[in-house]
């Protein structure tokens, strides 16, 4: 193929990705010259000067040529990062190798730290006080508040070397514990702290100090680990490839041992081999880093892991349940007591009490998205219908018409209430589920009756063998087995940035929070146990979870769990490591016959024997495995080869785990296994790049998969009809740069509102809201 032939392909496939998801007018050139990788390999030197040489060389023709070269990568990715209004310039320009558009990347524990044997892991690694010593984080994400007392650590010492800032002005940002602080915001004034939060709480969760919040003490997993920021979303809106894929290349530079990025596209996956990120990722793992990424929050559909979650040395984590929710309840009168979930902020009273009124009185859409009579709820609870706009904007409509408190209420289509994000709003506020909304607003219709709310919220115990809802499901792009494991992300309590020079904490959901756990373990290993590989830490922290169900006879699907709950003290206790690290049999007909090998390390001290045994999930065929039992001495490897086949197979996946236990250890490792009969009929239907919000009249492209039960893409063309507005179905076509989507075009109705679509294929439905605003 030629350049030109190549160059031209690249970008037609790019213009099938949603425009919406698209940063206009910049562009990552990967230049035809291997990176330099690490920098301690043999041969990086030659490598170094090659790769200075080649981006010279760009560099020169593109000036010449007026083109604006923002930023240059070289380690984890050769390439510059340049903006042109004209795309078909670049298509002359000899030593590129692909051309990759901007792609937007969205923001994807006091309790946990025991439900996942952390504190256990802390006793037998040198208590609190040695966990994760020495170690460097690097925190891809919104910055850090390095104010927040859970980042003060007066007895650490700062390494040679650093801090490292991006520029002198960040020294300010930096303490004995956050040792770098790097931003990549170009605008003036742009800076490393953290003004939303969700940086700062991720960072708490993987290495902050024991500090104590309005609920009691939190902590971070490994505290006597260091930090480094590098704020890669500004401070409102999202963030960019090409600013992730610099930060990455900066980490890896800086030293960082370990890297947490809670975030993700809301794209489909590209194929690995030509996404940018994904090989930016596979990169830095070479090198020695650890990468642990958040999953994704787009399930519970099969096949929903985001990127770069979906590389296949990333440590892809998702959301599993805490064993208790924060919550409280909406009383009326002396009726019975309503469960609810306060807002994401600590309200600074414990009760609140009014009239409770429905606010469909004075707004017919029950939505109070737009401004409320002043005086109207003078003194009340206002109970208001979730759906069409953020939480906070309901919340403050309420506030600014005299409201003392409001209660929203979930819709029969999502009854279920939620940690809702009220921003900056301070009423206080809670959610109810549907039914108790409607039963709320029987009683508001009956009388003047008097709701009191409990904001201060209590403990709940529930049952923490589940899978968050939300948290993104396999099988990877390439079928493989992800996510890696899970780790608690519901009901998280962990501090925020600091509000009018006062600490300030927050209760959070989502793979965003589960990923920063793994990270903070990954230190808690690699500073207990020194010299290992980056493949032994990840086999440790993989292959020692815990199952999850409350049955130790059942396990859940393994797309769902990889191989199940993070468990810190297994971690750090196991003397088995596992290559490959879970076992990908891949997709088939119904008659297969396919063979895969792993090997056993014995890390331990005395020569070991291993017992292997299957634990099939479901009905169907399981694989046959070479022995029973492997002796493996002190230090040593063995092989042992596996076999997966069968005769006339229903359409399916089946899957389970090889369970490896040590007879003169204690040590158990659990390897998931997976393999995919696909079939023709639509199980679920898929929707990426589904914008938040839009305006009226606006043209929106989202991207549309029907998939089987096991996650396997259909070619079916779906069918969209508008439900409610007077929006307008445009073309729908296949994309052919994500693996078994179509592209869908939506116009946006004139008016303000919902824009409801349904979207059929293959007799299943899935219904899709598009709020506007103006």
């Amino acid at each position: 193929m030629t350049y030109l032939t190549r160059f031209c392909l690249i970008l037609t496939l790019a213009a099938g990705l949603a425009p919406a998801q698209i940063v206009p007018g910049r562009f990552i050139l990967e230049l035809d010259v291997e990176p330099i990788g690490a920098a301690t390999k043999p041969g990086s030197a030659r490598r170094m000067a090659a790769v200075h040489s080649a981006q010279t060389r760009l560099r020169n023709v593109l000036a010449s040529q007026s083109i604006l070269v923002l930023d240059s990568v070289e380690n984890v990715a050769n390439a510059l990062i340049v903006e042109t209004t004209d795309a078909s310039v670049l298509s002359g320009i000899p030593g590129i190798l692909r051309v990759h558009p901007v792609r937007k990347v969205h923001k994807l524990l006091d309790r946990a730290v025991p439900l996942q044997k952390i504190n256990e892991a802390w006793a037998v690694t040198g208590g609190i006080e040695n966990a994760g010593r020495g170690i460097r984080i690097g925190i891809i994400d919104t910055g850090i508040d390095s104010t927040a007392p859970g980042f003060q650590d007066p007895e650490l010492v700062v390494p040679a070397g650093f801090p490292r800032v991006s520029a002198t002005s960040e020294l300010g940002n930096t303490n004995s514990k956050i040792i770098v602080a790097r931003q990549y915001d170009r605008r003036a004034n742009a800076n490393s702290r953290d003004v939303d939060g969700h940086g700062t709480g991720v960072a708490m969760i993987a290495a902050g100090r024991t500090t104590s919040g309005p609920r009691g003490l939190i902590t971070g997993v490994a505290p006597k680990a260091f930090l480094g920021i590098y704020k890669v979303f500004p401070d409102v809106g999202d963030a960019s490839t090409d600013i992730i894929l610099k930060a990455i290349d900066d980490a890896v530079s800086d030293g960082m041992n370990i890297l947490n990025m809670s975030l993700g596209l809301n794209l489909p996956p590209q194929n690995p081999a030509e996404d940018i990120m994904v090989r930016a990722v596979e990169r830095a793992y070479e090198a020695g880093v650890l990468v642990v990424v958040a999953a994704g929050n787009r399930g519970p559909d099969a096949g929903t892991i985001d990127s770069p979650g979906d590389a296949s040395s990333a440590i892809s984590v998702g959301n599993a349940a805490s064993d208790r929710i924060f919550a409280s309840f909406v009383r009326v009168e002396s009726g019975p007591p309503h469960f609810a979930i306060p807002g994401d902020r600590d309200y600074r009273i414990s009760t609140v009490s009014g009239p409770l009124h429905d606010v469909t009185d004075v707004d017919a859409s029950s939505l109070a998205c737009n401004e409320l009579p002043v005086g109207s709820l003078n003194g009340q609870i206002a109970l208001i219908l979730r759906g069409s706009c953020l939480f906070e904007t309901k919340i403050r409509h309420a506030q600014d018409a005299g409201a003392v408190g409001a209660v929203v209420y979930a819709t029969p289509d999502s009854p279920a209430p939620l940690i809702m994000g009220v921003g900056t709003a301070e009423l206080p506020a809670m959610m109810v589920g549907n039914s108790d909304g409607v039963k709320l607003r029987q009683s508001s219709a009956t009388s003047s009756s008097v709701a009191t709310l409990a904001i201060t919220p209590q403990a709940i115990s529930i049952n923490p063998s589940q899978v968050a809802n939300s948290s993104s499901r396999g099988p990877n792009v390439d079928f493989t087995i992800k996510p890696d494991l899970i780790a608690v992300g519901t009901a998280v309590y962990t501090a925020s940035f600091s509000v009018q020079g006062q600490p300030a904490f927050q209760i959070l959901d989502g793979t965003s929070f589960s990923s920063p756990a793994v990270a903070g373990v990954a230190a808690l290993l690699k500073a207990a146990r020194p010299g290992l590989t980056t493949a032994q830490y990840r086999s440790l922290l993989m292959n020692s979870a815990a199952n999850i169900s409350a049955d130790p006879s059942t396990d859940f699907p393994v797309q769902h769990t990889g191989a199940g709950r993070l468990n810190a003290l297994a971690a750090v206790r196991s003397t088995i490591v596992v290559a490959p690290q879970s076992l990908s049999f891949g997709s088939g007909s119904s008659a297969f016959n396919v063979g895969r090998r792993i090997t056993l390390t014995n890390l331990g001290s005395d020569d070991d024997t291993f017992n292997v045994t299957v634990r099939k999930i479901g009905d169907g065929p399981a694989p046959d495995f070479s022995q029973p039992s492997v002796f493996v001495p002190a230090g040593g490897s063995r092989e042992i080869s596996f076999t997966f086949s069968g005769s006339e197979v229903p359409s399916g996946q089946y899957s389970g785990f090889f369970v490896i236990r040590g007879t003169a250890s204690d040590s158990e490792a659990r390897v998931p296994y997976w393999f995919g009969i696909p079939s023709q009929i639509v199980n679920s239907i898929n929707v990426a790049a589904l914008p938040e919000f839009s305006s009226p009249l606006a043209t929106e492209q989202i991207l549309v998969r029907p998939t089987d039960g096991s996650g396997f893409p259909i070619e079916i063309r779906p069918k969209v009809t508008v439900v409610e507005g007077d929006g307008q179905i445009g073309q729908i076509v296949f994309d052919r740069q994500s693996v078994g989507f179509y592209d869908v075009t939506l116009k946006m109705g004139a008016l303000p509102g919902n824009n409801v679509f349904d979207i059929e294929a293959g007799g299943v439905t899935k219904r899709i809201v598009i709020p506007t605003i103006r």
